[in-house]
């Protein structure tokens, strides 16, 4: 079905145009539907939520991925680095999230209730929270809060964690929580781009201008292969799947663009294995992959995809998972925005008065357009 309605947005065929024609006036009905809205949240019509906590958003204007989680994660990874205490919110896809639920995967988290992910497996949690908080959790050792309404997961990360920063995840449209910063990540299609659903778009390029940070497109990188999303878990090198027989598997919202990289990196691919975004695999489904993989070098899946797999018998099959990561180049000016404005309410939070953030050097913005500055 995806694949059909990419086609739909994409391509240049009669068939494809005249089905844009006929979804035109729904995205002009969707375009002012969502106008509205951010209207009424803009002029005090409808409530805005906030915390204490400051809060750092990271969304796109564009359904499908673009660089939104890897950028998470090495946001966290960063302002580790700089001595802050960092939990993750996000809306926990693919799992009943109405009540806030937190997974937390090693080191010491400060906890002083009950959190998912002492002695559970990957895929058990998947259920509880989503598959994207389970591997946000498993690549930062970070505590990572899955919650429909983000405020609630705010306010709960704040009284069981205490955190420094909280990072939204795919925050940019939730106009009823208050944020310090909102980064939107591009992914370089959007200047062309229709509304919902004639289009990818979210909202109209001109709701970029509610945004402080503007970034991309991003340099996504592949770091290598692993058997699981643990941040423990050891890296080997894309060059294994050279001139090897791959099954790829990937339920993501691209999977297209992951049976390319495969292929860019040398791999044969016996057979490309496409499911929906955040798809729950089933005994049938692994039995189909594991029967494909006895005649294949390796079942190569995306790390959102081998966190949903982990309940399955692997024995059988050489199963890896592709490592993404972000060029720390082209987001390093993000941080020091980020940085920057975090500094501007340093009353609130004393760990920014740290002297390695005051001389956190900020870098031209290569890669990323600060508005509001």
């Amino acid at each position: 079905m995806r694949e059909l309605v990419v086609r739909v947005w994409e391509s240049k065929s009669a068939a494809a145009v005249a089905a844009r024609a006929v979804l035109a006036p729904f995205s002009w009905l969707f375009r002012l539907v969502v106008a509205v809205r951010a209207r009424l949240y803009s002029t005090g019509s409808l409530h805005v939520s906030s915390v204490d906590t400051p809060v750092v958003s990271v969304g796109n204007i564009v359904v499908g991925g673009s660089g939104k989680t890897p950028l998470v994660i090495w946001l966290t990874s960063r302002l580790a680095d700089l001595g802050l205490r960092t939990v993750i919110v996000t809306r926990g896809y693919g799992a009943d999230t109405r009540e806030p639920v937190a997974v937390y995967l090693g080191g010491d988290s400060g906890d002083d209730g009950p959190t998912e992910g002492a002695n559970r497996r990957a895929a058990d949690l998947v259920g509880r929270c989503g598959d994207e908080a389970v591997l946000m959790a498993m690549r930062t050792h970070r505590p990572v809060v899955a919650a429909r309404r983000r405020h609630a997961g705010c306010v709960l990360a704040e009284q069981r964690y205490r955190p420094d920063v909280i990072l939204l995840d795919d925050g940019f449209q939730h106009l009823s929580l208050a944020r310090d910063v909102d980064i939107v990540v591009l992914r370089g299609n959007e200047g062309s781009a229709a509304m919902l659903p004639a289009g990818p778009l979210r909202e109209s390029r001109r709701a970029l201008e509610r945004a402080d940070i503007v970034a991309g497109p991003l340099g996504r990188v592949a770091l290598g292969l692993v058997e699981s999303s643990d941040l423990a878990s050891p890296v080997e090198p894309l060059s294994m799947l050279e001139g090897k027989r791959v099954v790829a598997v990937a339920g993501i919202a691209d999977p297209a663009q992951f049976f390319e990289t495969l292929e860019r990196e040398g791999a044969i691919l016996h057979r490309a294995l496409g499911f929906p975004d955040h798809h729950a695999y089933s005994d049938e489904d692994w039995r189909r992959i594991a029967l494909l993989g006895k005649d294949a070098d390796f079942v190569v899946t995306t790390e959102k995809d081998i966190v949903r797999l982990d309940r399955f018998d692997t024995s059988g099959v050489r199963l890896r998972a592709v490592r993404i990561g972000i060029d720390a180049e082209t987001v390093e000016p993000v941080l020091s925005e980020v940085i920057e404005r975090l500094r501007d309410r340093r009353d609130r939070v004393g760990r920014l008065d740290r002297e390695d953030l005051r001389q956190h050097h900020r870098k031209p913005c290569r890669g990323a357009t600060s508005r509001g500055v």
